[in-house]
């Protein structure tokens, strides 16, 4: 994501060089800070769980959210990080991002969670990709005789 804002703009004639690179600094930073809401679940989504259940989550994204602006437009801290004030259209791009990225991130636990419900009604054990019991019991083998043991062929080994 960061790249698709940043080669735009480094071509741009509208862009110096570090306002370009502050953008793809301060979109890469946005991205993992919503990343970090995204990954409380695996399956759930972001829209079902409560957002702001997680106070220490919400704390340390809302002050490394105002660390990154601090960055961006305190004076003698942008100096120090090479950075530039961004406009609103900057900013603009940043939430288009973060979107993009919330909308890909939910799409792939909607297949997930698809793949789930898939797997539970084939009886499969969907943590563990292993059969169930129930299913193994209607497709199991008719005689254990013919298939060979782990204790026959580690005496085997031995001799």
């Amino acid at each position: 994501m960061a790249l698709l804002v940043y080669f735009p703009a480094i071509y741009s004639e509208d862009y110096a060089t570090n306002h370009a690179e502050t953008l793809a600094c301060l979109m890469l930073i946005a991205l993992h800070l919503v990343q970090a809401f995204l990954s409380r679940s695996l399956e759930t989504s972001l829209f079902r769980m409560r957002i702001f259940g997680n106070r220490w989550l919400v704390g340390a994204v809302a002050l490394s959210f105002a660390l990154l602006c601090a960055g961006s437009y305190i004076p003698g801290v942008n100096t120090f990080f090479g950075f530039v004030p961004l406009e609103a259209e900057d900013w603009g791009k940043i939430a288009a991002g973060a979107t993009a990225l919330v909308l890909y991130s939910e799409f792939i636990k909607f297949l997930l969670r698809r793949r789930r419900r898939w797997l539970l009604r084939k009886h499969v054990n969907p943590d563990r990709w292993r059969i169930s019991w129930r299913l193994w019991r209607r497709h199991r083998p008719e005689s254990f005789e013919s298939m060979p043991s782990d204790a026959n062929s580690e005496g085997a080994a031995h001799q």
